[in-house]
């Protein structure tokens, strides 16, 4: 139960949100209408990959590697780009350039466009949406609702996954065969993969409207000029920070838990179709990540309010990492439903707190800098677990023949347990204290405590055994117990 203190600090960030600028609710909203697009083509691509164009396993699991590898790589030129032409730009640079990906992929038919699609604009456009809301909600914010906008932030994009993940299981029972657009006067028949991602770039048009027309480029900090120089400058800037160093090395120790999420997108819906049928309702096992997401950290806010954040990034860390091991017990609907549940439990520990750090340990204004450099190591974990999906499926869970599906989930908790693992070893390197600045060591000797401090000042006014200034105050009044309360 929280204590008084923590009840009272949430009751009053909540109360200040009313302060903020209606830019953070809209950016709230732009969240969930861009995570339900991306979320509707995540859990989807590989099967889209695979059904529509003959993809085989490898070769569907490397397109999609190189394609959230590419988001990484686009952002982390576009971080300098996001400081200096600011939120509102970003924004509406980026949803155009999602709107226009989206419907090509609604409609085309070549397999070299969907390629040309999904490596050059739609990780381009990627690179300029949800990263760029983050930022957004530390300038529109204050430290006291910080913590609280953050957890809604987050609360916002599982909303939009407990909508996309049973939609998919809706579009595949309601239109099975597809359905028939009319385009500019022409009819144009729609697999029910195409349909969905068509829902996803009617959102995307929305929030491009919403951008343009509602957001303002403003902040709670304005920021000064030296924020706008040059790209290499900016860069050699956050490069000799030790704090950036610190954080670097949080992400990388995060990347086998983050996989787990890879492997939710690119490897379970395969893996449901196959052991369960073509009927299997992998979009609704899904939902519950978010679902449990959105119940949870509500109820956690208060704690967590109160615990660094460090602490609540590797306790979420090893819950989430242990969730493999219930699939490798054995493939059943309840096996996979404790998978997505334990998953989800750490997730809500973790994941809002690590939001709030990434922006919280960079400098104003170089926020966009911080995420793109601190990104780099997850060029190459998204890309292998991509690929390691297609592997996977092929070696131990193929469409035909022998199946041995536990060993493929107990592979992926090995390499998953490995991030709490070495978080853990290296917790005093990383961790931080208030404003970026390296925690001090406890000092040696005890800090007078304010209580002694009182009846000293006491004794002295009172002249009655007073202390000089050469005397050992120390041997003269002994410390207790109930004195340091």
């Amino acid at each position: 139960m929280s204590s008084p203190g923590e009840q009272r600090t949430l009751a009053q960030g909540l109360q200040t949100l009313r302060e903020c600028p209606r830019e953070l609710w809209l950016v709230f909203f732009l969240k969930y209408l861009e995570s339900y697009a991306y979320f509707v083509l995540s859990y989807t691509l590989i099967l889209y990959l695979s059904d529509e164009f003959d993809f085989t396993d490898e070769e569907a699991g490397w397109a999609y590697g190189i394609y959230g590898m590419l988001i990484t790589v686009y952002g982390f030129f576009m971080g300098t780009v996001i400081d200096n032409i600011g939120v509102k730009w970003s924004l509406v640079g980026g949803m155009t350039i999602l709107f226009f990906s989206r419907l090509a992929l609604t409609f085309t038919l070549d397999v070299r466009t969907i390629l040309t699609i999904l490596f050059t604009t739609l990780p381009l456009g990627g690179s300029m949406g949800i990263p760029v809301m983050q930022i957004a909600v530390k300038r529109y914010t204050k430290d006291i609702n910080r913590t609280v906008s953050f957890s809604i932030f987050y609360v916002m994009m599982n909303l939009a996954a407990i909508t996309a993940a049973p939609a998919i299981d809706l579009f595949h029972a309601y239109f099975p065969d597809g359905a028939v657009l009319v385009v500019l006067g022409h009819s144009v028949e729609v697999s029910t993969y195409r349909l969905l991602i068509f829902t996803g770039a009617c959102m995307t048009f929305l929030s491009w409207f919403i951008a343009l027309c509602l957001i303002r480029e403003q902040s709670e900090e304005e920021l000064d000029e030296r924020v706008r120089q040059a790209p290499r400058s900016v860069i050699s800037e956050v490069t000799t920070s030790p704090a950036f160093w610190r954080f670097f090395l949080l992400v990388v120790l995060l990347l086998g838990v983050r996989i787990i999420y890879r492997h939710l997108d690119a490897t379970f819906p395969k893996y449901m179709v196959r052991e369960f049928g073509h009927n299997a309702l992998y979009g609704s096992v899904i939902a519950i990540n978010p679902l449990c997401v959105c119940m949870v950290v509500p109820m956690l806010a208060p704690i967590s309010m109160r615990v660094p954040p460090l602490r609540m990034i590797l306790l979420g860390a090893f819950i989430s990492s242990v969730s493999p091991f219930f699939l490798a017990v054995g493939h059943t609907y309840t096996t996979a439903v404790f998978f997505v549940t334990c998953l989800s439990l750490g997730e809500a520990v973790w994941s809002p707190r690590l939001f709030e750090y990434t922006v919280m340990v960079a400098e104003p204004g170089r926020e966009g800098t911080y995420m793109a450099l601190a990104s780099a190591p997850t060029f190459v974990a998204t890309l292998i677990s991509g690929a390691m999906s297609g592997w996977l499926l092929e070696t131990f869970c193929p469409a035909v023949g022998p199946r041995h599906s536990e060993l493929m989930w107990f592979l992926v908790g090995c390499m998953s347990i490995l991030s709490p693992i070495l978080l853990y070893a290296f917790y005093d390197v990383i961790d931080l204290g208030s404003g970026g600045q390296p925690v001090p060591p406890i000092p040696k000797q005890p800090i007078v405590p304010a209580k002694l401090l009182k009846t000293l000042a006491a004794q002295a006014r009172s002249d009655q055994g007073g202390l000089s200034l050469n005397e050992d105050w120390s041997e003269r009044v002994p410390l207790k117990s109930n004195e340091w309360s």
